[in-house]
């Protein structure tokens, strides 16, 4: 699996590989958020689970939905239905997911929250 940034990127590459937006990163207060998407090579996914991907692909999409709309308990149900799914690659992503939304279970963010993470340093300055 592989890391892109930016919807730009992800086109470029939907026709050939399986893309899936993962988070909306804010790397500066003043910048515009930039979403972040996997890249999943879809011809290594064995084939008995070929049969399953739309519906990984859909719940995944829900999940990502339904993480902006602050439905935890939704999130939560569907990390549980997609953890070893994909080949195991997005597991991390969703342990992340699913500690936020435990957090803010009890921690609500609030109503005017975008589901946008604001990150510390930009890519281009981790070394």
């Amino acid at each position: 699996m592989y890391i892109i940034l930016g919807e730009d990127a992800a086109k470029q590459l939907d026709s050939k590989y399986l893309v899936l937006e993962l988070d909306t990163i804010r790397y500066q207060e003043d910048l515009d958020p930039i979403k972040s998407f996997c890249v999943i090579d879809s011809d290594h996914i064995p084939l008995v689970d070929i049969t399953s991907m739309d519906q990984w692909i859909n719940l995944h999409s829900k999940l990502i939905e339904n993480y902006r709309k602050q439905n935890w308990d939704f999130c939560i149900n569907a990390i549980e239905h997609l953890n070893g799914t994909f080949k195991g690659e997005l597991d991390t992503f969703y342990e992340d997911i699913e500690k936020r939304c435990q957090v803010f279970k009890q921690f609500p963010p609030g109503d005017d929250w975008d589901g946008v993470i604001v990150a510390k340093n930009h890519p281009k300055d981790i070394a």
